[in-house]
């Protein structure tokens, strides 16, 4: 009896003793999650910063070509703006990879190549401001200055492919530690019923919450807050999906294009009525531009219906872009750039104010000869320069074999003020 017994309180303390040691298996597995999942937020945070210096080099870019082709200071704004915040962006990158070597080290040539960069764009402002707009066409027409850039990007693409395996990896920890939580509860017994039942919830909740605070972020790092369209980053994967599929069809069909679309005295309404409306008015502009380009043609019943392939992007201040995929044609992005034109010309309204701003529209056609997604993009926002020099409120398609390209105005011309001046509709080949 008294054997027995002893060996009852001998299984039943090892049972014990081995739930226990599966319960702190467990939650200590849990806590393992947790820190896995920050070390899969810290790398999706270095790889947007990563992102975020490229593109403010692309936006100083932008903004230097966009003077030497206008002359107009205005369009500096972005280059000023690009050139204030690059070292704070390289600055925050330097902050989180603290603890990575070989970052600190990537880090130190970006900052190098930035400052070249930015030098070479001053240097060539500078010559456009001394000799005019011929020798600042010849210079947007080579391909000096491209070298470090093109390192820098090689730089940015090293560390983002670190950062993409040091994400992998800690997805897999993620995977691997929920497993072993999986595992450990399922060897409880009925004895711990309650407390494994209360756990798992507890950690499913978790979990739930991670990937759902993962969701947000990706979805935030992929969209603009305040219209809800695609960003920069989302449009430029899309538009070298369209690049690399033009590019294994030698035909290049079906036809895509990139309209890149700037609104007219944003600025001034901005300034005048306050952010509040420059906030709603660029709103109103996603939502027309939504509905211009999936919308049919009225008239038009042999229109398939709506790509869904279509993106509608929004770069940043007043600047959107438009993908079209499977055109019948090239000559439908034209119609669907005329289309938007009317649509976003139509005064928008807010808190009864009439807010009145026309759009300047840049097409760029793809084909098998681009190999980049940026160039297309580069091109469309010259050709929407060409645009804003031929008058604003037309559209303009890039060419670069009969430079300068066709221009289409609009036929409802709008003052500032809100009056309609006469109608007038022209078609010019320069």
């Amino acid at each position: 009896m008294r054997r027995a017994r002893n060996t009852r309180i001998i299984v039943w303390g090892t049972v014990f003793i081995g739930l226990a040691a599966l319960q702190f298996f467990a939650f200590h597995s849990t806590l393992g999650i947790a820190d896995a999942a920050r070390s899969v937020s810290h790398s999706q945070e270095v790889r947007a910063q990563l992102q975020s210096v490229q593109s403010t080099l692309v936006d100083a870019e932008a903004g230097q070509r966009g003077y030497l082709i206008t002359g107009d200071d205005a369009d500096l704004d972005r280059y000023r703006d690009a050139t204030g915040s690059i070292h704070e962006r390289i600055d925050r990158l330097r902050h989180l990879t603290a603890d990575n070597p070989r970052h600190q080290s990537a880090l130190d040539q970006i900052d190098r190549l930035a400052r070249e960069e930015l030098s070479q764009l001053a240097a060539t402002i500078a010559l456009r401001r001394r000799e005019g707009s011929q020798a600042a066409r010849e210079i947007v027409a080579s391909v000096r200055g491209k070298q470090a850039m093109n390192a820098l990007r090689g730089v940015i693409a090293r560390m983002n492919d670190e950062e993409s395996r040091l994400l992998a990896v800690g997805q897999q920890r993620v995977s691997a530690r929920r497993r072993v939580v999986i595992t450990a509860y399922v060897g409880i017994t009925a004895r711990n019923l309650l407390v494994v039942v209360i756990s798992f919830l507890l950690v499913r909740r978790h979990l739930a919450e991670r990937r759902a605070i993962q969701r947000k972020i990706r979805h935030q790092s992929l969209h603009d807050p305040l219209t809800g369209l695609p960003n920069r980053l989302l449009f430029q994967r899309r538009v070298a999906r369209c690049v690399h599929r033009a590019r294994r069809d030698e035909h290049g069909r079906p036809y895509y294009a990139v309209l890149f679309i700037d609104m007219d005295r944003f600025k001034t309404i901005n300034d005048t009525l306050g952010h509040a409306a420059g906030d709603r008015l660029l709103r109103s502009v996603a939502g027309r531009l939504r509905a211009g380009v999936r919308s049919s043609e009225p008239g038009d019943a042999s229109r398939k219906p709506p790509r869904r392939q279509d993106i509608v992007a929004r770069l940043g201040g007043d600047e959107f872009t438009v993908l079209l995929e499977g055109l019948d044609s090239p000559e439908r992005a034209t119609v669907v750039a005329e289309r938007l034109l009317g649509l976003l010309s139509a005064p928008h309204t807010y808190r009864g104010n009439s807010m009145i701003s026309t759009p300047s529209i840049g097409i760029a056609l793809g084909g098998p000869e681009y190999r980049r997604a940026e160039d297309l993009v580069r091109n469309a926002d010259a050709a929407m320069y060409e645009a804003k020099m031929a008058g604003k409120a037309c559209w303009r398609v890039f060419d670069p074999a009969t430079r300068p390209q066709t221009t289409h105005r609009l036929p409802l011309d709008l003052h500032p003020s809100g009056e309609a001046l006469p109608r007038e509709f022209v078609r010019s080949v320069a």
